[in-house]
Formats: structure tokens, C-alpha cells, sequence
């Protein structure tokens, strides 16, 4: 691996860390300039400007001054020229020294933040893709501020592809919509970044390149059908006259069974519209799909993917959740319709592995 080698020096240090101070910096910038970062190496941090100084003078090695340095018209030259040499006159002459023992500390501070935020990064992610990251929203809760801060700068850094830029004030401004008590909230941050909230989910969003998957907007089923996939589902349908000869998972709620002479054909296998609204199982009056997905903390994430069964008149079933009233069995049913899906994903997983099984069988 080639290095590129800087001559920065412990003067030099000094001033990076005091400079970083006054600009408001976090502990990335506070660890200040790095021995050896992404091929870039000071070998020179551990000698003062005077010591070299002296070296170069013993071996009679010639070397120019940049003038400009002289200059107090830049903030770290006025660093250097003026507040520096105040400070160790006036207050502690070993201030130098000690900034570089700060820089030493949070440099250490940070290799640690770092490093764990590897395991917590990964124990907050529920999803990633190019464009987005979706963060637990009560692991993130449940953390120390100063991990949630390194938890979110990953997160940056992955949409983003730099780990520069981010800066105490974004995580303040990120750190309020997680404690804020609005159902959903965003805020927009430099580089196309955009970071919102829902009630399970903190999810930062890159702008300029998110798209939306396309998926198929609606399935119709003009008769009964045994079986078909809708998106990243496969449905299964079957009929009965008893319930009794029904296969059914009683802890599971990816199923219903339904009465299915109260059922209007065609049946719609769709996602939410606006103005949606139905009788939830075990009540007589109709709320709105919406009010229905904040009472059961529904995620911004899941209500995008739920699929509504609905017939030519009402909504039958908010798939994975409840079962409209108007359809349910009761003791006066005679024909009964089982309807269950899975994810496709799972199913040709389930698939290979019975297949492998018999194959070895």
C-alpha cells in the first residue's frame, strides 16, 4: 500500500485541537490530526516544531519558511500567533501540552465509540438498502446519546459515503424528532439526507436516489382461485362446509376463515387508499383504516406493505391484522373460505429444503 506522508508536528496538533474546540467540534474532530488515517501518516506528531527545528540545524539541513504562517489573517494563524502564545503567558505555559494530552484522550475516546458502535449499529438495524436505513426506534431510545451519535454518523456515512460533515448540531436536530412525541416527523440535512420518524422507525432516506419499488398495484379475482402471488406474497385459498376440515395454525395471523356467502365476488387484493375504512372483528361500527393503524402502532414502513382484501362492496380483511366483521363465520354459516399467504422469500426457502431432504432421503 502506497502512504502519502504530511509533516505535521506536536505544535501543529496543539493548534488542530484548539481550533477544533472553538469551532464546536465532537469527538472526531477533538482526537485531532490522526498518525495514520486512510494512507495519509504523520510520523512528525511526536516532535515539537523546535525540536525539528534543532535537528535541521545540527545536520545542517536547509528549509523554507512559509511567510503567510507569519500572518494573523487566517483563524488558525491567529490561533497560533496570538491566542496560543496569550494563553501560555498569561494562564499555563504547559497549555500545549496539554491539548495534545486532550487530543491523545478523545483520540482513544473515539477508536472505543467507534468500535462499539460496530455491534450496536448492527443490533438497531432493521433494514438497509442503497438509498435508506431503518433504525429501531426503541433500541435507539434505550442507548446513551453519545453511542446514538456515533449509531447516526454511520448512518450518514453509508448514504452519504463520507464519514465527514456530520456535525453535533445534526445530531441534536436528529435527537429531537426521536424524543419528540409527533407520530411523524423529518428533517432535511445537508448531502440529500433526509431523516424521518414514524412510531417504530428512524429512518435516514438519501434524497437525490430513492425510489420507490415497483410493485403490482392491485390483484383481481373475478371467481375463486386456489392459489397466486401478489408481490412478495403467495396467497392460498380453499373452501369448506365445516370449519372442522379446515388446516389451521391457531397462533398464527397471516390466515383468516371467513363466511363466503357474505363475500362479493370480485375480490381485490390491493394496498391502502385514502379514505379506507371497515368494521373491525368484534365491533358493530366502521373506523377508519388510518385511525386503525395508529391505535396498533403500525409502522410507515409496514402500512406501505399490508395488503387489503376487499370484495365489490367492503374491505374483508386488513391482511396480518384484522378481519372485517361483516364477513365473519358464525353458527348460521354454511360455505367457509380459508384464506393464507406467505412471504414468497420464505416459501422458496421452505421449498429447497424439502427438496434437499428428499433428495438426500
Amino acid at each position: 500500500m502506497d502512504y502519502i506522508a504530511l509533516g505535521h508536528h506536536k505544535d501543529d496538533q496543539a493548534e488542530t485541537v484548539l481550533h477544533r474546540i472553538l469551532r464546536g467540534s465532537g469527538f472526531t474532530g477533538l482526537a485531532g490530526i490522526y498518525p495514520n488515517k486512510n494512507g495519509i501518516i504523520h510520523p512528525l506528531l511526536d516532535f515539537s516544531k523546535e525540536q525539528i527545528l534543532d535537528f535541521l540545524k545540527q545536520k545542517e539541513i536547509e528549509f523554507c519558511v512559509d511567510k503567510t504562517n507569519l500572518i494573523s489573517n487566517y483563524t488558525r494563524n491567529k490561533i497560533r500567533n496570538e491566542l496560543l502564545p496569550l494563553i501560555k503567558n498569561d494562564f499555563n505555559p504547559n497549555f500545549e501540552q496539554k491539548l495534545i494530552e486532550y487530543g491523545n484522550l478523545f483520540h482513544l475516546a473515539e477508536n472505543y465509540f467507534v468500535k462499539q458502535t460496530k455491534k450496536d449499529f448492527k443490533k438497531a438495524l432493521i433494514t438497509r438498502t442503497e438509498s435508506e436505513i431503518y433504525l429501531d426506534l426503541e433500541e435507539i431510545k434505550g442507548s446513551f446519546e453519545i453511542l446514538n451519535f456515533y449509531i447516526f454518523k454511520e448512518a450518514w456515512s453509508i448514504l452519504s459515503g463520507d464519514d465527514k460533515d456530520f456535525y453535533s448540531i445534526h445530531f441534536q436536530d436528529i435527537m429531537e424528532i426521536v424524543n419528540s412525541d409527533s407520530g411523524f416527523k423529518e428533517i432535511h440535512l445537508p448531502e440529500n439526507i433526509v431523516v424521518m420518524k414514524d412510531c417504530q422507525h428512524l429512518i435516514f432516506r438519501r434524497g437525490d436516489i430513492f425510489k420507490p419499488l415497483e410493485k403490482e398495484k392491485y390483484k383481481v379475482l373475478a371467481d375463486f382461485r386456489k392459489s397466486f402471488s401478489f408481490n412478495e406474497y403467495r396467497f392460498t385459498l380453499s373452501k369448506s362446509k365445516s370449519l372442522g376440515d379446515l388446516q389451521l395454525k391457531t397462533d398464527s395471523n397471516c390466515q383468516i376463515v371467513i363466511d363466503l356467502d357474505k363475500v362479493v365476488f370480485p375480490i381485490t387484493f390491493r394496498y391502502r387508499s385514502d379514505g379506507d375504512r371497515f368494521i373491525p372483528f368484534g365491533r358493530n361500527s366502521f373506523k377508519k383504516l388510518k385511525d386503525f393503524f395508529i391505535d396498533e402502532k403500525v409502522s410507515m414502513l409496514e402500512k406501505d406493505n399490508i395488503v387489503i382484501l376487499a370484495d365489490a362492496e367492503k374491505i374483508i380483511w386488513v391482511s396480518g391484522y384484522r378481519l372485517d366483521n361483516r364477513v365473519a363465520v358464525s353458527n348460521e354459516t354454511k360455505n367457509f373460505l380459508h384464506v393464507k399467504y406467505e412471504n414468497t422469500d420464505e416459501f422458496k426457502s421452505r421449498s429447497a429444503e424439502r427438496k434437499i431432504r428428499i433428495g438426500r432421503g
